[in-house]
């Protein structure tokens, strides 16, 4: 004998059905709202510089985002800068420079000028640069017939294409600190009508 055909238990059951996709649906689309929060949250939070005109207020937040002291007797005249999420990329263009050892000395006082020996050529770019490195406070000279130097050359030149600059290096220095973080510090110096012109680049990640 067939069993009598219950509305009120069938109707029950496809309601608790309905409620449950409803949930499961209602949570998959607050997971999905979530997730575009927080990848708003996180592009909000980088910060995107781009300077071409200087002022005191600039030039001392660049010494803070560099490390470094900008001396009275030199021109900034291009800073890029990308941060967020505990990484930063600085890059800036300096002009007006007379001597790149006067400039080494007055930007990084603490620093000693070192040369980059060869007994090292088969050291990485970012070992040379890691905070592990044994070397501290130290500005290495990359020297001009190593391979790494045309390797920092290019990198440089690729740091600041945005400028149009295409820079013809002489000199090259890899910046090692006690307090720096994991990344990549390089200065490069270019021969230019009214002197030198120096490219600084700074990469932490």
């Amino acid at each position: 004998m067939i069993e009598d055909f219950d509305e009120k238990r069938f109707s029950k059951k496809l309601n608790t059905g309905c409620f449950t996709t409803l949930i499961i649906f209602g949570g998959l689309i607050l997971i999905g709202l979530g997730y575009l929060i927080y990848t708003a949250i996180h592009y909000a939070r980088i910060t995107n510089i781009k300077w071409d005109s200087f002022d005191k207020e600039r030039i001392a937040r660049i010494e803070i985002f560099l490390d470094m002291t900008m001396p009275d007797d030199v021109k900034p005249v291009w800073f890029r800068r990308e941060s967020g999420a505990g990484d930063s990329y600085s890059r800036l263009i300096v002009e007006n420079i007379s001597d790149p050892q006067d400039f080494l000395g007055k930007a990084f006082p603490d620093s000693e000028i070192t040369e980059y020996t060869t007994d090292e050529e088969d050291i990485t770019k970012n070992e040379v640069s890691s905070p592990g490195n044994e070397k501290k406070n130290e500005l290495q000279r990359i020297s001009p017939d190593s391979e790494l130097f045309s390797s920092f050359k290019d990198d440089l030149n690729f740091a600041i294409k945005e400028k149009g600059y295409s820079i013809e290096f002489t000199e090259i220095y890899d910046r090692v600190f006690a307090d720096r973080i994991k990344g990549m510090y390089d200065i490069g110096f270019g021969k230019t009508d009214s002197g030198y012109c120096a490219v600084i680049r700074f990469l932490t990640y």
